[in-house]
């Protein structure tokens, strides 16, 4: 039979503070591609964290047209 272990968390922050924090570090904004990068977690649970900062408005989202590439820049207000 398989046993199960559950781990503790090992505290500090979450994820959506983390990219909160990084944000309003950086403010010019950031991409998801650069958050990503700096965060270390998949792409569908930055969207998540994301999408919570952007309904409560602690984020703004501005959508950028670089070499007919479509870029979404994510900053603090």
């Amino acid at each position: 039979m398989a046993r199960i272990k559950f781990i503790k968390s090992r505290g500090g922050l979450t994820t959506t503070e983390r990219i909160l924090q990084i944000i309003q570090e950086n403010p010019k904004g950031l991409t998801l591609k650069s958050l990503k990068r700096e965060i270390n977690r998949p792409v569908s649970m930055l969207n998540i964290c994301l999408k919570t900062l952007i309904q409560t408005k602690q984020i703004r989202v501005t959508v950028e047209l670089n070499e007919d590439q479509i870029q979404k820049i994510y900053s603090c207000h």
